[in-house]
């Protein structure tokens, strides 16, 4: 009797055992999950980061006399490549300068008119020059003044064994001879020459002035902008092409967002200032 009874007990006992191990189970399995503690939803659903927000500044009344804000708006960018060269008597005046002395007939005074620019580009922007693209030419006795003409002619130095012109293997460049119009006869052989070779057509992009751009620690571009004057988001952009103190902005500005024009450093030594004791 005594036998039967404690192995009724002991029955019993497991299968307690079991009830509650499956009990527990099924609670487990229908608890919802959690989120976790860094993480929650936004407005349509999907599960945000607070880590990876966007950082953002707000500026009181007083601090906003140190920045410019303004629309996002479209500019035209030249594609263009800079070189240095001299300039030289056009091929066509140069019989006459080699005799001193000679008299300038109408025919002669007319080809003083054009000169040569002779300039050299470098070997990687060689193969977007062409004959016939648009050039203007500075040089330093005339300031500012622009004078233009056109690519004439790739090579005059070195040659391939075909007779085509070719990259001078010591300089890695190649000459460039442009026709400059010089209507007043100003322009002397021997003087230093900037010349801007257009070698595309204009493009026309969102840009945004330099001074509205920061370089991140990480080596990112970015911007601030704003729809209410006061709180600031920075945004990470991609720049292209430069001209005028812009940039051309390639993806992270719409035409018509305000951002910051000017001040724009001011903005990010606020967020990245170390505490105030």
């Amino acid at each position: 009797m005594k036998h039967t009874l404690s192995f009724s007990k002991k029955s019993a006992a497991i299968i307690f055992a079991v009830v509650a191990i499956v009990f527990a189970a099924v609670l487990s399995k229908s608890a919802p999950d959690q989120p976790p503690a860094t993480s929650s939803p936004n407005a349509s659903g999907a599960v945000s980061n607070a880590d990876q927000a966007e950082p953002s500044v707000d500026l009181a009344a007083g601090q906003l006399n140190a920045i410019k804000i303004e629309p996002v708006d479209i500019y035209r960018f030249s594609v263009e490549k800079e070189a240095v060269g001299s300039i030289a008597y056009h091929e066509a005046e140069s019989a006459h300068n080699a005799q001193p002395g000679t008299a300038l007939n109408s025919d002669s005074t007319t080809n003083l008119l054009t000169k040569w620019l002779v300039a050299n580009v470098s070997e990687s922007d060689s193969p977007l020059i062409r004959v016939g693209q648009t050039v203007e030419a500075k040089v330093s006795a005339y300031g500012g003044r622009v004078f233009t003409g056109k690519v004439s002619q790739l090579g005059g130095t070195v040659w391939d064994s075909g007779g085509n012109p070719a990259v001078d293997p010591n300089t890695h460049r190649i000459t460039v001879r442009c026709e400059i119009s010089d209507p007043k006869n100003e322009l002397y052989p021997g003087m230093l020459s900037t010349v801007v070779i257009r070698v595309r057509e204009p493009v026309k992009s969102v840009a945004i002035p330099m001074n509205g751009v920061v370089r991140n620690g990480d080596g990112t571009m970015a911007a601030w902008v704003t729809n209410d004057r006061h709180h600031f988001v920075q945004r990470i952009i991609q720049v292209g092409l430069q001209k005028d103190g812009r940039y051309q902005v390639l993806k992270g500005l719409q035409r018509g967002e305000l951002a910051v024009t000017d001040g724009a450093i001011f903005i990010s030594n606020i967020l990245y200032a170390p505490p105030s004791d």
